[in-house]
C-alpha cells in the first residue's frame, strides 16, 4: 500500500488517495483486527454490485454467521454512495441460495439519504457503514457489540405475526 494505515490514523482524507484495491485491503485488516477471519473475492474494480470481502468470526461462537461486504471506494469527500448501490447489494445478498447472514456496505465517505431509507427498512439483511465508523476503525475503536446486533424494533414473522423489541431482547 502507498498510503499507510498510521497516515490514515493521522489524517481520514489519506484514504481518497488510496488505490481501490488498498482501501479493500485496508478494509480486509480492519475486519480481521475486528475478530473476523477474512477473505478477498473476485476483482476490486468489477462493478457488479457483487461482494468484495466475506467475513466470519474467528472464534466459535453459539451462533456461527457469514457477513458478506461491499467496498465502495470513492476518491472524492464529495461523493455519497447511493440507494442505487445499495439497492444492488441487498439484490445479491437475497438472491436465491445466499449462504449470507448479514450484509455490509462500507464506504470511503457517506450515504444518500434515501440510501439510508432503503437499508434502515432491510436491517436485518444489511448495515451501512460510513466514513465515521471508519474513522473509528482506524483507532482500533470498534464500537460496542451493538453496533454489530442492532435489534430491530419489530420483526414480521409471518404476514400476520409481528413481533415487537420488548419481547427481542
Amino acid at each position: 500500500m502507498s498510503v499507510k494505515l498510521g497516515e490514515v490514523q493521522a489524517d481520514p482524507s489519506a484514504l481518497y488517495s488510496l488505490s481501490s484495491e488498498d482501501f479493500e485491503r485496508m478494509l480486509a485488516d480492519r475486519f480481521a483486527a475486528m475478530g473476523f477471519e477474512v477473505g478477498r473475492v473476485g476483482k476490486t474494480n468489477r462493478k457488479d454490485g457483487g461482494i468484495d470481502l466475506v467475513a466470519w468470526p474467528k472464534l466459535s461462537t453459539p451462533f456461527p454467521f457469514l457477513l458478506a461486504v461491499q467496498v465502495k471506494h470513492h476518491h472524492s469527500a464529495t461523493t455519497k454512495t447511493s440507494v442505487k448501490d445499495v439497492r444492488d447489494f441487498h439484490g445479491v445478498l437475497n438472491s436465491g441460495g445466499s449462504a449470507f447472514h448479514l450484509g455490509v456496505l462500507v464506504t470511503s465517505t457517506t450515504f444518500t439519504a434515501d440510501a439510508k431509507w432503503f437499508a434502515e427498512k432491510n436491517e436485518n439483511l444489511i448495515r451501512l457503514r460510513g466514513l465515521a465508523d471508519l474513522t473509528r476503525w482506524m483507532r482500533d475503536d470498534f464500537g460496542t457489540d451493538f453496533d454489530w446486533r442492532e435489534i430491530p424494533s419489530s420483526i414480521e414473522v409471518t404476514r400476520a405475526t409481528l413481533i415487537k423489541s420488548q419481547h427481542l431482547r
